[in-house]
């Protein structure tokens, strides 16, 4: 088996994926592309940004499985993985919390982040030039159930209002990954319920940790 053949079985094996891996073959071919020029293969998603007090035991589990990836990788492709996060500060003021109370968590997770040498930036420094106005979308209804759990806990105002912000931001930065990350794999705790919102990249739905993939940054 091929090395390519050999990491794409990793990246898309149900002991780190909460759900089957539906992009096996845009993944194995990104990788392929990868080992032949011998780069890390690029993995891109977001890191929620909250009003937590600092990175919490949760976090450090989640980066400390992510790096339990590369390293099951590094056995395979001794060039490995290169995880990127895009801090969502510009979600955090979307949902209402102010600078004061995200800050400290902001930036305690840079400094866990390169601890473990994963890349990070935050999200308003990328999304400067794009245009935030409403964008008409109306999700299934499975979808829209767990939207509507996701904004009465994180948004501050009406949960529907919370809805079509989170709506519009997800459709409108689909660019930002398209176009800034678009030899990269995107890997989410979503369900694949939420594909409508990812940008068109090949699509992991890593765990969190061995046991599931709740968010670390969303309290319990």
């Amino acid at each position: 088996m091929e090395i390519a053949e050999k990491v794409a079985e990793i990246l898309c094996s149900r002991k780190y994926n909460r759900y089957k891996v539906q992009d096996r073959d845009r993944i194995r071919k990104l990788i392929q592309k990868k080992t032949e020029i011998n780069e890390p293969i690029p993995i891109v998603g977001y890191w929620g940004i909250t009003d937590k007090v600092g990175a919490s035991e949760r976090d450090e589990i989640a980066l400390n499985f992510l790096e339990g990836i590369n390293q099951r990788v590094l056995g395979t492709y001794d060039v490995g993985l290169q995880f990127t996060f895009l801090l969502s500060d510009s979600h955090a003021q979307l949902n209402g919390i102010e600078l004061r109370e995200y800050q400290y968590y902001l930036e305690s997770m840079k400094e866990v982040m390169d601890s473990y040498t994963f890349n990070h930036y935050l999200l308003s420094d990328l999304n400067k030039s794009l245009d935030y106005s409403e964008i008409e979308f109306i999700p299934d209804d499975s979808l829209l159930e767990s939207l509507q759990k996701g904004s009465r806990k994180l948004f501050r105002g009406d949960f529907e209002e919370g809805i079509e912000k989170y709506c519009s931001a997800r459709i409108t930065e689909k660019s930002i990954f398209e176009e800034n990350f678009s030899d990269a794999l995107f890997f989410t705790y979503n369900s694949p319920l939420y594909k409508p919102l990812f940008p068109d990249l090949p699509i992991l739905y890593l765990k969190s940790s061995k046991n599931g993939s709740h968010p670390p940054w969303v309290k319990k």
